[in-house]
């Protein structure tokens, strides 16, 4: 079965090069690899929300929706909207063929989503502390630290894509991650004799993150670019920052009116509502 099955895939190939020819094949099957993933990954997501709400009761979920929605919404000012610049920059780079440049914005890019991620996860801890009563704390406290793993991890993936790998850049993300986050609460609560609740939901949603920035990090070493030394990000960053305000902005806009729902009911409905 398997030699039938090789031989139709050669013969379907050899046609579809006479047709199209070799860049067209490899656009075409990129193409088709990378919406296959896109799709087992919403699957994977969706399977993910039916758990979450099977595993926590109604208040439980509601309240981790809420905490979860305001992590999101966090992400998007902590990442400066770095995944949209080197998106932009690392393929003129490349064509350009000046390695030194592309060494140096995927250093100063996994730099600042580090440093920018871990500052505003102290300041979402310390405002979460103030805010929200003690037993709500720690939920918000663990994905509000899990910021920083969260910016590394997507800018890390916005790279990958700028340097024509989009394949390997997503399967982190959108196949690990949730991956990750399925299995971690199946056993989770293979263990729980109850319920789970949200700050259990919110520790496995770490550790998934964790194991996905893990993958992410091994697959960036592996096809970092060999030649050429980098270029200090002081000579390059300015022609990068003129993008980040209507980044920043533009992103930030989507993400509010993406979540604008569970953070209003949040605000003024209880956890039961929004769940």
């Amino acid at each position: 079965m398997l030699a039938i099955t090789s031989r139709i895939t050669d013969i379907s190939q050899k046609h579809l090069k006479s047709l199209f020819g070799d860049k067209d094949i490899s656009l075409i099957t990129g193409s088709i690899a990378s919406i296959g993933i896109r799709v087992f990954s919403h699957m994977l997501r969706v399977a993910l929300g039916i758990l979450l709400a099977r595993l926590l009761s109604v208040n439980e979920f509601g309240f981790y929706s809420y905490a979860f929605a305001w992590t999101a919404l966090l992400s998007t000012p902590a990442m400066l909207g770095l995944d949209h610049i080197v998106i932009k920059f690392i393929p003129q780079y490349l064509a350009q063929n000046k390695i030194g440049l592309i060494k140096g914005m995927i250093r100063y890019a996994l730099l600042w989503a580090s440093v920018s991620g871990t500052l505003v996860a102290l300041i979402g801890v310390i405002a979460a502390s103030l805010i929200f009563e003690q037993s709500k704390q720690a939920t918000f406290v663990v994905l509000f630290l899990s910021l920083p793993v969260i910016c590394f991890s997507t800018v890390r993936q916005a790279i990958m894509r700028g340097l024509n790998l989009p394949i390997k850049g997503q399967l982190p993300e959108n196949i690990i991650y949730p991956f990750s986050f399925i299995t971690i609460l199946i056993i989770t609560s293979a263990f729980s004799s109850s319920k789970l609740y949200a700050f259990d939901a919110a520790l496995s949603n770490v550790i998934a993150w964790c194991i996905c920035l893990t993958f992410g990090l091994f697959l960036l070493i592996k096809n970092y670019p060999k030649n050429g030394q980098g270029v200090p990000i002081e000579s390059i960053h300015t022609q990068w920052n003129k993008d980040l305000p209507f980044l920043l902005f533009s992103v930030m806009a989507y993400m509010v009116f993406s979540r604008i729902d569970v953070l209003m009911l949040g605000w003024f409905a209880t956890d039961y509502d929004i769940g």
